[in-house]
């Protein structure tokens, strides 16, 4: 496969092109050499609240609590590796 059949043009069609016209051709390639134009994924937080659903974590929680330990469970994260 040569760079021609992989961007699907070849170097004289690109030099005549605009700069408004050569960001449209390469668009798809953006999301990939360009970060901030990539898609932002949203972050579940299906692992936090399996925790804070844990009965054996809200026994411990409400221990320290007694204990005088004031732990506030937003900061608690798991991140499974």
């Amino acid at each position: 496969m040569s760079i021609e059949e992989l961007i699907a043009c070849d170097a004289a069609t690109l030099e005549k092109m605009s700069d408004a016209e050569l960001l449209k051709h390469f668009e798809k390639y953006l999301n990939v050499t360009r970060p901030e134009q990539a898609v932002k994924q949203q972050r579940t937080t299906n692992q936090q609240s399996a925790i804070l659903n844990n009965p054996k974590f809200a026994k411990g929680m409400e221990i320290a609590k007694q204990l005088g330990i004031d732990l506030d469970p937003s900061l608690l994260t798991y991140r499974k590796r």
